[in-house]
């Protein structure tokens, strides 16, 4: 699997066509990005109280560990079903896979329970975010404020599939996501300012409260990993002191 990711992964054209990469590969990272702004701001907005490590792990890590999970038990089946061309309507494509599994009536209530779950968090967060866009970055906008985006965006959807089916809405998907690929790239630097200088602040805080204020800036970052280090291996001591 290693080492063959790279290569099938740039691969156009796996079924002897271009059919898969128009429809799906290539344009896969834009559904991404036009998601990222509501589900990443929801999903820091739950892990409030969490710190960077742990929800870095908790988004980038188990779910693609779920994913692996699920192609490879399910992935085979899905694969011989798309070669071999069973049903061009995907939309029941699902469920004809579960008829070569048992349990087939379980596993067909559970996949509609998920699916509909899905559905509601999706367009819960995103009516959450936009809400709070619009609201000055408010932790808790208004309800009518989310009940109206929620609205709008059901709206805008229904419109979009109403005009030009699945194939609008993907469309729409992937022109809105170009431009705010720089938008993302400015944001990764924003964040990467606004860790340095949280950091920095709060051991300039630290170093006060000991009575010491570190001068320079070579000698200041020195400084700063020599106090961070000092507060790796005796972290109690330096809470006794500050509580002093």
């Amino acid at each position: 699997y290693l080492q063959n990711f790279i290569g099938m992964s740039l691969r156009i054209s796996p079924y002897g066509d271009n059919e898969w990469a128009s429809n799906w590969t290539i344009f896969y990272w834009a559904w991404v990005i036009a998601w990222s702004p509501f589900v990443g701001t929801f999903i820091a907005r739950v892990s409030r109280g969490r710190t960077i490590k742990e929800y870095v792990f908790g988004v980038l890590f188990v779910p693609p560990l779920l994913a692996c999970l699920w192609i490879g038990v399910f992935g085979g089946a899905a694969l011989h079903m798309e070669l071999n061309a069973t049903q061009d309507n995907i939309t029941v494509a699902l469920f004809e896979m579960f008829e070569l599994m048992p349990f087939t009536g379980a596993l067909s209530v559970v996949a509609m329970m998920l699916i509909f779950i899905f559905l509601v968090t999706s367009a819960d967060s995103a009516s959450y975010i936009v809400a709070q866009m619009t609201d000055n970055g408010s932790i808790n906008p208004p309800l009518y404020k989310r009940v109206i985006w929620g609205v709008l965006i059901a709206a805008i959807c229904l419109t979009l599939i109403a005009s030009g089916g699945l194939t609008g809405l993907q469309s729409a998907s992937v022109l809105s996501a170009l431009p705010f690929t720089f938008i993302l790239y400015m944001m990764v630097f924003v964040l990467v300012q606004e860790l340095r200088a949280d950091r920095k602040a709060m051991l300039t805080q630290l170093y006060r409260r000991h009575g010491e204020t570190p001068v320079g800036a070579d000698a200041f970052e020195a400084e700063l990993l020599g106090e961070e280090e000092r507060l790796r291996r005796a972290p109690s001591v330096v809470n006794r002191r500050i509580n002093s």
